[in-house]
């Protein structure tokens, strides 16, 4: 039997918002995950949309964050 995992890519900012778990390059997302990976998940799909090209983080709280997302 095949078991697929999702895994995500590691934005390289961190996440100012909320706590995230740093990791590797990519994090695969667990069947059970803890807020903390959560919070990780969340940040790496929004992460890219709310800052700028040299990383910096336009958003300044996590409902503006999503709001841009």
């Amino acid at each position: 039997m095949i078991t697929l995992t999702p895994v995500l890519e590691r934005w390289p900012a961190g996440c100012p918002f909320w706590p995230a778990v740093q990791t590797d390059f990519y994090f695969a997302v667990p069947l059970m995950p803890t807020p903390q990976q959560v919070g990780t998940v969340v940040w790496m799909l929004i992460g890219r949309g709310v800052t700028a090209d040299v990383l910096s983080i336009t958003a300044t709280d996590a409902a503006e964050a999503i709001e841009r997302f």
